[in-house]
């Protein structure tokens, strides 16, 4: 070995030292995958794919592939580091978007309806409290032309040896990244030569996803998104286009289901906390903290039903099997099973809106709809409430997105299907069959659901009409309209939306954070999507036993849940006295920014920061005023940083002074509502 290959050598080794170093105290799991791999290496366990090569001629290091015989730089890596610098700058290309740009561009909202339902009535609330900003501010979402002042969020899609990193870091100086790479062996040998220490140094931060599954993808991004998420307006990438397709379906399916507008502030003001304390006020309320560990189902199975394809396919064995099974229906398989005089013993809802009412519960007759036992989202419209005033004694609400009890658990979800999923599996029930639980598309029609309802959307399958369907053929994405592939239920992989895989993350997040070690959960769905730790069943090879007297257990279950709810009592809220006290605090801290003389659009960013800031500190994580807030942020504050955020623009003091006021008093009234909610709720 020559002086300079020493010289070379142990510089190498001395950057891959210092990085285990830094992932050992910054990200201990990636650490231990590296030193296995390095350890599996050493002992000739593994044999290397990818191996770190020095160009003289080129004066840098490139990655040579052993089964391909190829360079992965074409030996020119100081060029292709140089270009990836230069293909980076203080402009919109190379962004992902977090604005749904529609509603702020458009002047007007369709009001034209005969019946405005929940969500038009917040939209066009929305849309007022956006205009204020359009034409009293002059903001805009000049995206063709931005230049930004600064850039917060920078995703490195791909490695290689990440020597480029470095050097987009120094140019435009960005707070927090996420890198990703799709091969562990790869992103070791950018260990030698990159220095990743540089992404958390300062105040900065890393997210790593390196070779993760979906799930654990996502894990990762759902952090990296997290971090510091008031500055979530856009991210800016570079992408080594080595390995890297399917992250971009990743990310752009996580950040388009956190879309702010698919349930705004102003829907969950008037939905979720008015109408939620109406409800608690008449009706039984659930509380999941009570007899958490039951043993009530313990040698009970359940077939939890869904509106999906499978249904129609397997609704005649449910028909012959209906008794040996406790049966949970979702609102939108009802009108399936009465078809079939299919009875179900629980029935869920949790849609909001009127137009549940016609899709699901019409034209159902009162037997039908008396007999099972009614759980009910607390924010549900009253028409549906109404249908179900004869038979109050079975009719319970739960509370869903927020808990005024004390310590209580408020559940969560998109959808009915998730929200029923997760208050089974709070209910410690032990046997849990799935069935029209498909989260993808039927595999012959292409059909979304069950073939009996109505209005539902069905996709092409073939080749052609999926490839236009696919991202790289797309400019613009859709919840409803696009479609990737999933590892399915049965099959390798099976198509379905991005809405759908919204919802299967949610399966598998209340798998992970709510599943006990002795439930069991089957899908009968064939052509469905893969839950976490759910098993494929075929229907033919179930066998439970039936049950002996099951109206005798159906009243022992009603008994069972009945000993879960409450009734309202205002002195079961007078914890509330402490929070309410806090948004007085809050209230204070916004007139005392209304009062400030602020000159600069910086020192605008900064008091909007301040407020937010001070708000977490004192409401905490999980606070529906949080969450209200924060999704105020993410659909007006989003929007004026955006504009802030501009090497190029200019604002005068009476345009701060505009936006100044407008914030605090939209803000103000947000606070100032949920607080005589609450008050309303404590009885005072």
């Amino acid at each position: 070995m020559t002086k300079q290959e020493e010289v070379l050598y142990e510089a190498l080794m001395t950057t891959f030292s210092g990085n285990l170093r830094f992932l050992s105290q910054y990200d201990t799991a990636l650490y231990e995958r590296v030193a296995h791999l390095s350890d599996a290496i050493s002992s000739g366990a593994y044999k290397e794919r990818y191996f770190l090569e020095f160009i003289k001629n080129n004066g840098d290091f490139d990655i040579y592939d052993s089964h391909t015989e190829n360079y992965l730089y074409s030996k020119k890596p100081k060029q292709y580091n140089n270009q990836a610098v230069r293909d980076v700058n203080f402009d919109s290309k190379n962004t992902i978007s977090l604005f749904n740009a529609s509603y702020y561009h458009q002047n007007t909202t369709d009001l034209s309806h005969n019946k405005l339902e929940l969500f038009d009535i917040g939209n066009f609330q929305v849309q007022l409290d956006i205009a204020q900003y359009k034409y009293g501010a002059n903001l805009a979402l000049d995206v063709e032309n931005k230049k930004f002042k600064k850039i917060d969020k920078f995703l490195f899609i791909g490695t290689l040896l990440g020597r480029h990193i470095p050097k987009i870091l120094t140019k435009i100086n960005s707070t927090n990244h996420f890198v990703c790479e799709a091969n562990l062996e790869i992103f070791r040998l950018s260990l030698f030569v990159c220095d990743y220490s540089l992404l958390a140094r300062s105040g900065k931060s890393v997210v790593f996803a390196i070779m993760e599954d979906e799930s654990a993808f996502m894990e990762k991004f759902t952090l990296f998104f997290q971090n510091d998420m008031i500055n979530n307006q856009f991210f800016k990438y570079y992408s080594t286009n080595y390995q890297v397709d399917k992250y971009f379906d990743l990310i752009v399916s996580s950040t388009i289901d956190k879309d702010p507008f698919l349930f705004n502030y102003r829907a969950t003001m008037k939905n979720i906390l008015n109408k939620t304390i109406t409800n608690i006020k008449q009706y039984k309320t659930l509380d999941f903290t009570k007899d958490m560990d039951s043993k009530f189902f313990e040698d009970k199975a359940i077939v939890f039903v869904g509106a999906g394809p499978s249904l129609g396919k397997n609704i005649a064995w449910l028909e012959q099997n209906q008794d040996k099974f406790i049966i949970v229906a979702m609102g939108a398989a009802l009108k399936r099973l009465n078809s079939h005089g299919i009875i179900p013993d629980i029935i869920t809802s949790v849609d909001p809106q009127d137009s549940v009412f016609l899709s699901q519960f019409q034209g159902l007759d009162s037997l039908f709809l008396s007999k099972p036992i009614k759980i009910l989202a607390a924010n549900t419209h009253d028409n549906v409430l109404s249908r179900f005033e004869h038979t109050l004694d079975n009719t319970f609400i739960f509370e869903t997105l927020i808990s005024f009890y004390k310590d209580s658990v408020a559940i969560g979800g998109l959808s009915v299907g998730e929200a029923t999923f997760k208050i089974l599996l709070y209910l410690n029930a032990k046997n849990i069959y799935l069935l029209g639980i498909d989260l993808a598309l039927d595999s012959s029609t292409g059909l979304t659901h069950d073939s009996s309802r109505e209005h539902q959307k069905g996709f092409e399958l073939d080749k052609e009409s999926l490839a236009k369907k696919q991202l790289s053929k797309k400019q613009s994405f859709s919840l409803r309209e696009d479609l990737i592939f999933v590892k399915g239920n049965y099959h390798k992989e099976v198509p379905t939306t991005r809405l759908f895989y919204a919802s299967l993350m949610e399966y598998n997040q209340a798998i992970r954070s709510i599943k006990k070690a002795d439930q069991y959960i089957y899908n009968l769905s064939k052509d469905g999507a893969y839950i976490e730790e759910v098993e494929y069943k075929d229907i033919d090879t179930i066998d439970i036993s039936t049950q002996k007297d099951k109206k005798q257990y159906i009243k022992d279950l009603f008994d069972f849940i009945e000993q879960k709810a409450s009734i309202y009592d205002k002195s079961s809220y007078h914890h509330l006295d402490e929070k309410i006290a806090k948004y007085d605090v809050l209230l204070e801290l916004l007139d005392d920014i209304l009062e400030l003389q602020i000159s600069s659009s910086d020192e605008l960013d900064k008091q909007i920061d301040r407020f937010f800031n001070t708000m977490y500190m004192l409401l905490g994580n999980y606070n529906i005023l949080g969450e209200i807030i924060l999704n105020y942020y993410f659909v007006i504050v989003r929007f004026i940083k955006y504009n802030l955020n501009d090497r190029d623009k200019r604002f005068k003091p009476k345009s701060l002074k505009k936006i100044q006021h407008l914030y605090v008093y939209q803000l103000k009234s947000i606070v100032n509502s949920y607080k005589q909610e609450l008050l309303r709720l404590s009885g005072q």
